[in-house]
């Protein structure tokens, strides 16, 4: 076996329209299609028939989207175009989920703002037109909450939970609420007053774990030195109410807000890792890394701090390296995105 091996029973035969090795899901591996396949794919994908070949298919575009081989935008636009037509719920969850880490991590900056209206658009347009009452309509509504970014989508959330907006068969449960109500807090619309007025709601810990990352996630200096604080300065928070926070705290809208926690964060995090509980120091080490400081002095920081540590504890430097590979990752899928563009 070297870097090509001849199947010899194929061997001659005409190519079809789409090859898909491992087909059955029988073995872990990456696949990588050869042009032919990948024009059929974009073309056809919500055709295929069998669900397990859909999602062998859609987990080897969303490899390729993150190698670096193929760029973001068009991932997104195979998510657009076919991801409407996916019958399995999973599968739809799991490509919303890709959909939205593509755009926040591997899409171009200069594209980010018009793949945001993309998928906002298509996300309402789905839901929309989703049998109502159905698993596929609250999972278009979640979706959309998580991209909703522009006036009208805000005034819609905000008047999906007011009860002034309908949309047939949505049922606007207290989950999803707070769904609603995350992009709400983190574009300046619901303010400390609507957060705790929905947690006398809920007065839940589930409720109080919603309204903390919602209060973290509001667009405001001294939110984000509060939060801060919180985390790192203080280790009264439970681990939920940790975990809370960090996931209100960074928001990919808010880039610039989060900008100067980046070198306060190679600061602190021996500091922590030798002072909290192994949990809470997985959750600050993972959760505060400055992912969302997109440039190569993010990964030129980790380095230096990798270098400056080489006698660290094993499990933070493993920690550290990761997420630092992960940006190298996401710095790579962006270049790739933006050569699409030229």
């Amino acid at each position: 076996v070297g870097p090509r091996t001849v199947v010899s029973e194929l061997a001659g035969e005409e190519a079809p329209d789409l090859v898909l090795v491992n087909d059955d899901d029988l073995t872990y591996c990456k696949i990588r299609f050869d042009e032919n396949s990948l024009d059929t794919l974009r073309a056809h994908l919500g055709d295929l028939t069998d669900p397990l070949a859909r999602a062998l298919c859609w987990s080897a575009l969303w490899n390729l989207t993150r190698d670096a081989l193929m760029p973001a935008r068009d991932f997104i636009g195979l998510v657009l175009r076919f991801a409407g037509r996916e019958s399995d719920i999973g599968v739809l969850q799991m490509l919303h989920t890709w959909a939205d880490s593509a755009l926040t991590f591997y899409a171009a900056p200069d594209w980010r703002e018009q793949g945001g209206r993309a998928l906002a658009e298509g996300a309402l347009r789905e839901l929309r037109i989703s049998e109502p009452g159905s698993q596929n309509q609250l999972t278009w509504a979640r979706f959309f909450a998580a991209v909703a970014s522009s006036a009208a989508d805000l005034q819609l959330l905000q008047g999906l939970l007011e009860g002034t907006a309908k949309i047939d068969g949505l049922d606007v449960d207290q989950e999803l609420r707070w769904s609603f109500l995350g992009p709400l807090a983190a574009h300046g619309v619901a303010d400390e007053r609507v957060l705790a007025a929905e947690l006398a709601r809920d007065d839940t810990a589930s409720g109080k774990r919603h309204q903390v990352r919602c209060l973290a996630a509001r667009p405001s200096a001294a939110v984000k030195a509060q939060a801060w604080a919180a985390v790192v300065e203080s280790d009264s928070l439970s681990n939920a109410l940790v975990g809370a926070t960090i996931a209100g705290f960074g928001q990919s809208s808010q880039r610039e807000l989060t900008a100067p926690y980046a070198p306060k964060y190679f600061d602190v995090i021996e500091r922590l890792w030798a002072e909290r509980s192994i949990q809470i120091g997985m959750d600050v080490v993972k959760g505060l890394f400055p992912h969302l400081q997109d440039d190569r002095s993010t990964v030129d920081a980790a380095d230096a701090w990798l270098a400056a540590h080489e006698g660290g504890a094993p499990a933070l430097r493993r920690l550290v390296l990761e997420a630092r590979d992960d940006l190298a990752r996401s710095l790579r899928a962006q270049a790739c995105d933006a050569a699409a563009a030229s």
